[in-house]
């Protein structure tokens, strides 16, 4: 049952993540929707570092359950503002309505928007499938959580004479299929760059979904078989913590980079840094049993 209302809290969350850019667009110029778009940008980057913070203070003061019932207050106030506060900013919908209300008023329903002279239905209704762009990347996730489920506990291989499996085995996936991510960099860059017909880029955003995935939960899994039950929690919170200021200053980074580079290089150059920690889960293979037998961890 709490695995099927996250299904359904995601799909809530997904809302705001969905509609968020494109209102920020609605209500700010260019010149200075970077800044709104990083500072909305804050919450899904930094609440999973702070999140953690006070989710432990408040289960170990007052249980839980208090968690989701905090996250059940603030949601339903945020919510109750939401619907009493805020207002349609789109201007296509505002100026139909404003039509339909004129036509309404003085009978005449010859009255058409000035927009809708100038533009093709098909292009008046392509903001409202803009968000299936985000398909590829969503598929490609998918397929590679499949992936990981099947094959992840079949190649964890055990040493000679040994019971317990290298957590350096977790790592397998990561090295042959993590350099996907910037190849799938590249293919969107440069084909979206070039007008290349849409399911191209498409495929681009698979194979950078297909190949992130291999580098976050393979990494996961290292450090919970390194670490062990008695410290992977700690472990994991201080990758998050490292991780996630990481995105933050991206996505300061993102809209100076796109706007100097354009999206076939300012792409680019996200896939040659990616390309370039391509060897670092060949290094950890190869000398992670070294460096944790050296740097052993006290419990």
């Amino acid at each position: 049952m709490f695995l099927v209302f996250r299904v359904f809290g995601g799909l809530a969350a997904s809302g705001p993540l969905s509609i968020g850019g494109s209102t920020i667009a609605d209500v700010t110029s260019q010149e200075e929707r970077g800044k709104a778009i990083a500072l909305w940008g804050v919450g899904p980057l930094l609440g999973p570092v702070v999140g953690p913070i006070i989710g432990g203070f408040v289960t170990e003061n007052v249980g839980w359950r208090w968690t989701f019932r905090i996250l059940l207050i603030l949601a339903g106030l945020l919510g109750l503002a939401t619907l009493l506060f805020m207002r349609e900013t789109n201007a296509v919908i505002l100026l139909r309505r404003k039509t339909d209300r004129l036509i309404k008023e003085t009978g005449n329903d010859k009255l058409v928007p000035k927009a809708s002279t100038k533009e093709n239905p098909r292009d008046v209704l392509v903001p409202a499938f803009s968000g299936l762009a985000y398909l590829g990347l969503g598929l490609g996730f998918v397929c590679g959580l499949a992936v990981f489920a099947v094959l992840s506990d079949r190649l964890l291989g055990q040493k000679k004479g040994g019971t317990v499996a290298r957590p350096e085995e977790r790592l397998i996936l990561m090295k042959w299929i993590a350099p996907s991510a910037p190849l799938g960099c590249f293919l969107y860059g440069w084909t979206a760059q070039y007008h290349v017909h849409w399911i191209v880029p498409i495929i681009g955003t698979f194979f950078v979904g297909f190949g992130s995935l291999f580098v976050v939960i393979p990494a996961q899994a290292y450090i919970v078989d390194a670490f062990g039950s008695e410290a992977s929690a700690s472990a994991l919170a201080a990758n998050l913590v490292i991780r996630s200021p990481f995105g933050a200053l991206l996505a300061l980074a993102a809209p100076p980079l796109y706007a100097k580079l354009g999206l076939g290089w300012g792409n680019s150059v996200l896939g040659f840094i990616t390309l370039a920690f391509a060897p670092v889960p060949w290094l950890f293979y190869r000398y992670g049993e070294t460096l944790r037998t050296r740097f052993s961890v006290e419990y």
